[in-house]
């Protein structure tokens, strides 16, 4: 008897949990995310989450709408939103004039100022010095565009920091 009890009790809770799924009729925002940049977005058991996730999902609270998350590569965001793929973008994505031309900015919530690795020992203090050295970046970044301009730097762009971190 206990045991036809907890299986009915499984059983209504997952109708609910179903039921407020299904008949969510709040209004859907698509919302361009890259997914591998801990701690501002990543998964973490199947769902993304991080700084930039809980910062869209306070605002879908305030203004009363759902958000799908559309996982896509940083040098991908902009021409997500412009062909309809995705509503908004959320990440680290700096404020360009160029940028400006296609997107509407919020103000900016966080500045991060780029990160950089370097072999041990080694010290760089200006951009030219990474002239003759293999550089990785975001692609599709300003810190690309900025190793884009060093003469002589061999700039390699990656979709992800994960990717980046295991080739070098």
């Amino acid at each position: 008897k206990k045991y036809v009890v907890a299986l009915g009790c499984l059983f209504l809770m997952a109708m609910i949990g179903l039921s407020v799924k299904m008949f969510d009729e709040r209004p859907q925002i698509n919302v361009a995310i890259e997914s591998s940049n801990q701690p501002f977005s990543f998964e973490q058991q199947g769902k993304i989450t991080g700084f930039d996730a809980e910062l869209m999902e306070a605002i879908a609270g305030k203004i009363g709408v759902k958000i799908v998350y559309r996982p896509i590569a940083l040098e991908n965001m902009f021409e997500a939103i412009e062909k309809g793929y995705a509503d908004v973008a959320v990440g680290s994505l700096s404020v360009t004039e160029d940028r400006k031309k296609l997107v509407s900015f919020t103000v900016p919530y966080i500045e991060d100022g780029g990160l950089s690795a370097l072999v041990k020992g080694r010290k760089i203090t200006t951009a030219s010095e990474l002239a003759g050295l293999i550089v990785g970046v975001d692609g599709g970044s300003t810190g690309e565009l900025l190793a884009k301009g060093v003469d002589g730097a061999q700039v390699r762009p990656y979709l992800s920091n994960i990717d980046m971190a295991r080739d070098f």
